[in-house]
């Protein structure tokens, strides 16, 4: 089982790599294996021959959460012995609990969760019973967490929020004060508060003055970041920097 969810542990990673840049799994929290290496599903093959059923939930259907699924797919095609079961929460914390219970009950192997609310952790685990869990891209509460049982796959939000800072360095060389518009995801979520957090945090500390002109909340949501834009430029403010 080890072996098996070190091959599960770098097929999320793999996928979330996949990834970066485009949302919020970007640089690796776990980066202890090589998510480019063969090496992982030959071991796994090794094990006992067996296909093994991997169920995976996300919070919400979402772009960066359907290009996260195509690249778990195309991993277990590539593991050879996995089957892969997709599950949309619709920002349900108990429709997730029963995605996960249905499959305990149903013998998976084990989960791939990317957690509705961080809060719910133990509530995740209790209806996983002996089944090990992988929690992506949403930080999951770290002292549940578990070597070779309850792992994470994701990245340190307060690096990525760093990086933000360094762009806008980089890009305003002759200036230290910003005129700022900035549209955040679901607020409150430890995802959003600490990338927040970070890049304000980062660019004072380096000497910069904030003018926040426009501050939202668009849910991580394409369409309603589109919106609340077009409101913000209706108003005829001026701005030097959008932090999205």
């Amino acid at each position: 089982m080890k072996r098996f969810l070190s091959a599960l542990l770098a097929a999320a990673m793999a996928s979330t790599l996949l990834l970066s840049g485009c949302s919020s799994a970007d640089g690796q929290k776990d980066s202890g294996a090589d998510a480019g290496s063969s090496k992982p599903a030959a071991s796994t093959q090794q094990d006992s021959g067996k296909t093994y059923k991997i169920g995976m939930t996300f919070s919400y259907r979402a772009e960066f959460f359907t290009r996260m699924e195509t690249a778990q797919h195309k991993m277990a095609d590539e593991l050879g012995n996995v089957e892969m079961t997709v599950f949309d929460a619709n920002n349900d914390i108990q429709q997730q609990i029963s995605h996960v219970q249905t499959c305990a009950t149903d013998g998976y192997d084990a989960m791939i969760v990317n957690l509705v609310d961080s809060n719910s952790t133990q509530e995740v685990i209790n209806a996983a019973g002996d089944m090990p869990i992988v929690f992506v891209n949403r930080l999951p509460d770290e002292s549940l967490l578990v070597d070779n049982r309850y792992v994470y796959v994701g990245s340190d939000e307060n690096q990525a929020g760093q990086l933000q800072a360094e762009y806008i360095e980089s890009i305003f060389p002759d200036k230290k004060e910003l005129d700022v518009v900035m549209l955040m995801g679901v607020l409150g979520i430890p995802t959003q508060v600490l990338r927040t957090n970070s890049v304000k945090d980062k660019l004072t500390e380096d000497g910069w003055k904030l003018n926040m002109v426009f501050e939202d909340a668009c849910d991580w949501d394409r369409a309603k970041a589109m919106d609340k834009m077009q409101q913000f430029l209706g108003t005829g403010k001026t701005y030097d920097v959008i932090i999205a």
